[in-house]
């Protein structure tokens, strides 16, 4: 039976604004009120939604305008929106940018404030604090930088108005992908944005598992870096081939999830050095937010959230018996890219010292949760990608430090996956999510091998 949400002026906005159509009326409305003039937008796209319950949500539009006068080229342009629970809040954040010393240069106004949505808007690169994302999308200005890089093909083929928003995250980071020439001149790449602290983490970490990778075998590739500048806070990596590997855990690729696992252990038993920890504590505080936010979605979560928490609590000792290896600390089967029988994996960010069953359960988590009806198939893939991690990374890890890892991914899998961007059964997905994640600490041998009761 369905969970019904409670009545939240945040998500029935995003739901507003979700309704064919209404998504490029509001934006044309609030864009000649705050102008004075006819709007030029075409068509518009909701790339991005970063829902937060009762508190905001995050939308990043893709907008399309019609070309500039006496020009046949298409425009676009990127807006963030910030929803609230009303909005004179949206409002307050409007005055307050407003406040700031300068305005960047797009193709619609600065900010603006859309009443029925209780949401404050901005034509990116005006956005809040993330101030070196306007160095990027202006093109002039960033083909002078990758010439200087020595990147003079990249530097020809950039073009600010083909880029695509993958993450936006403001005053933290965003993700940007230019793709590839179409006719072949040059390769796509992604630009990450950080703040000052992430940059140089970011930049370390990336070099370190690029360089080893190339040079043992760890059975899988890494981004290669193009371009990095302090002063930019940004890195601009190759794009690399392949589908991800989430397309795969339905199938019956059982050859290239033995790869995957295999591939993961190879970066569990490197040398590859890293300061940072990671610890089953840091995890379970990540958890406990989690069901905050799910709890706060759903109130009726409440008693099975809650019986978790105490559980994952009450084992936490098992979890903590682990030697420390290098880990991702943030794979999900997006992050590992198949293309043929060569593998990659992205995203090395977290990069640190802690359990490999981190990394493992994740994964395990990750298809479990694509996955609600498990067929044969997927069960195969699970059991697969375990197989290829213990035959490279030695005995099979302890079942009960793996299942505590597999239920508290299925936990953030859920907030990550359903409850941020509003997925369509997201009540669904997060009311199974609790019910396999109990599973996982009721049969641990099984939840150890990939099989799932529940």
């Amino acid at each position: 039976m369905s969970l019904a949400p409670p009545a939240d002026p945040v998500l029935e906005a995003v739901l507003r604004a979700r309704e064919p159509g209404e998504l490029l009326r509001g934006l044309r409305q609030a864009w000649e009120s705050e102008a004075g003039e006819a709007c030029p937008l075409e068509d518009v796209e909701l790339s991005r939604v970063h829902y937060k319950p009762f508190a905001r949500a995050r939308l990043v539009v893709r907008g399309r305008l019609g070309p500039a006068p006496g020009s046949g080229k298409v425009r676009r342009q990127p807006f963030s929106l910030q929803i609230y629970s009303r909005t004179d809040q949206a409002r307050r954040r409007r005055r307050s940018y407003l406040a700031r010393p300068s305005l960047l240069p797009s193709y619609g106004p600065p900010s603006f404030v859309v009443p029925e949505w209780h949401a404050v808007g901005f034509s990116l690169p005006n956005g809040r604090y993330l101030r070196n994302l306007a160095k990027f999308l202006d093109t002039e200005r960033t083909r002078a930088w990758l010439r200087l890089k020595g990147q003079p093909k990249l530097a020809a083929h950039y073009d600010a108005d083909e880029l695509e928003f993958v993450r936006y995250v403001p005053r933290k980071r965003a993700l940007l992908r230019l793709p590839a020439a179409a006719d072949g001149s040059c390769g796509g790449a992604y630009i990450k944005l950080y703040t000052a602290a992430e940059f140089e983490i970011a930049a370390r970490n990336l070099g370190k598992v690029a360089k080893r990778a190339r040079k043992s075998s760890l059975g899988f590739a890494a981004p290669r870096r193009l371009a990095s500048g302090r002063k930019k806070r940004a890195v601009v990596m190759a794009e690399l081939p392949g589908e991800q590997l989430t397309r795969f855990f339905a199938g019956h690729d059982d050859a290239l999830m033995r790869a995957a696992g295999s591939a993961l252990a190879g970066l569990h038993g490197s040398t590859v050095r890293t300061r940072a920890r990671w610890t089953p504590r840091a995890e379970l505080d990540a958890v406990r937010r989690a069901v905050d936010d799910l709890c706060a979605a759903l109130p009726a979560l409440q008693g099975t959230a809650g019986e978790l928490l105490r559980r994952l609590q009450a084992r936490l000792p098992e979890a903590e018996a682990y030697r420390p290896v290098p880990i991702h600390a943030n794979l999900f089967g997006d992050q590992i890219l198949a293309d043929g029988n060569d593998l990659a994996i992205v995203d090395w960010d977290d990069l640190c010292l802690g359990d490999p069953a981190f990394d493992v359960g994740r994964l395990i988590a990750h298809i479990r949760y694509e996955n609600r009806e498990l067929d044969q198939a997927s069960r195969e893939s699970a059991a697969a990608f375990l197989d290829g991690h213990a035959e490279r990374h030695g005995p099979p890890l302890p079942a009960a430090r793996l299942s505590w890892h597999v239920a508290a991914a299925l936990a953030l899998r859920a907030k990550i996956s359903a409850l941020r961007p509003l997925a369509p059964d997201w009540p669904d997905r997060l009311e199974r999510a609790f019910v396999e994640a109990h599973d996982a600490l009721d049969h641990p041998e099984d939840a150890a091998r990939g099989i799932f009761r529940a």
